[in-house]
């Protein structure tokens, strides 16, 4: 009975998602997203592809330090296989599902801890998180209020609060778990014990490796500017995107950095799959308040950006999974793998 219910509940959710994305598109118009992607030309496209390849490359690097932390050390050209395979995974997928990709390939070749590895999971979204914020601030102080001073909508204003209350939470938690621990235990064994074991086996491995930080301050500061980074790759991406489809000046720029970065905080907590629609509405209503563009043009942008980077996953992070094993590694929901092994 409840895997019937959640086979509607997955075929409500991609329902859902198709008829956003459809409409997206419709709003759009489709002959106007193919002509502005021709027009980006040979050049603009040549350097999306860099930049995207940069940005999985710091995301290896990020990766690989905080395995570290846990003790484990595996070189960045064997983590780019899972994590390109992770991230396409994700495009298609409910609730990150495959971040259970990274979990399983290590498990399997290099007998790394489930839990382990888990747990640079959870730091790796904390750290993003931090990144995130950070660029937002930036971008602000670059867009130097105009955004504020502008007569946002409800549906802008609900966007905005909803944001900045999703980050307060995190931070929330975040500062729970480094600072009165005890607490977040606590919480923990109020749950049942089938549950309450495994998640306080992944919290004691995430205080691992936050305590193998704290006294490395260096390498949490690298990790943090790394998380930065990644979401600076994502902005000029944007950017280039905006300047060929909308010709946004330089200007401009912070408004484009503040529309990517909130874009990209539905893709931490997505509530479709891949946060498809979800990225696009935010950053299209970001981008649509300057007062040159219409919504219709703007949302031209963050479509063609979810097109190009959809493609490149899907051409990386299929030659990954095929490394990896394919259909092997994609039978990872039908075997009996458990988050933590007690025998480890």
């Amino acid at each position: 009975m409840n895997i019937l219910n959640q086979r509607w509940q997955n075929y409500i959710i991609y329902s859902l998602t198709i008829i956003v994305l459809i409409f997206l598109i419709l709003f759009a118009q489709p002959q106007y997203i193919i002509s502005n992607i021709y027009n980006l030309g040979i050049i603009s496209i040549f350097l999306l592809v860099m930049i995207y390849l940069l940005d999985l490359l710091v995301r290896a690097v990020r990766w690989k330090l905080l395995l570290r932390s846990q003790g484990v050390e595996i070189p960045v050209a064997q983590l780019l296989i899972p994590l390109t395979s992770a991230l396409a995974i994700n495009i298609f997928t409910i609730a990150r599902a495959g971040e259970t990709i990274r979990i399983y390939s290590l498990k399997r070749s290099h007998n790394v801890k489930l839990s382990d590895t888990l747990s640079t999971i959870i730091l790796e979204q904390i750290l993003s998180v931090i990144g995130l914020i950070t660029v937002i601030i930036g971008s602000l102080i670059l867009v130097g209020g105009f955004f504020l001073s502008t007569s946002p909508s409800t549906i802008e204003t609900s966007l905005i609060i909803l944001g900045f209350l999703i980050i307060l939470f995190i931070l929330i938690i975040i500062s729970l778990s480094l600072f009165f621990p005890q607490y977040v235990k606590r919480i923990i064994n109020l749950f049942p014990q089938a549950l309450a074991k495994p998640l306080l086996s992944i919290f004691t491995a995430f205080q691992k490796g936050v305590n193998d930080f704290r006294t490395k301050p260096l390498v949490l500061l690298v990790v943090i500017l790394l998380s930065t980074s990644i979401w600076c790759f994502e902005g000029i991406m944007l950017y280039i995107i905006t300047n060929s489809v909308l010709n946004y000046s330089l200007s401009e720029l912070g408004l484009i950095f503040l529309a990517s970065s909130l874009g990209n905080l539905t893709f931490i907590i997505p509530i479709l799959p891949g946060a498809m629609g979800e990225y696009e509405v935010v950053v299209a209503l970001i981008l649509s308040r300057s007062p040159n563009y219409q919504q219709a043009y703007a949302t031209i942008v963050p479509l063609i950006d979810r097109i190009l980077k959809s493609i490149l996953l899907m051409i990386f992070g299929g030659y990954s999974t095929l490394r990896l094993g394919g259909t092997e590694v994609l039978r990872y929901r039908k075997e009996k793998v458990s988050f933590i092994d007690s025998k480890q």
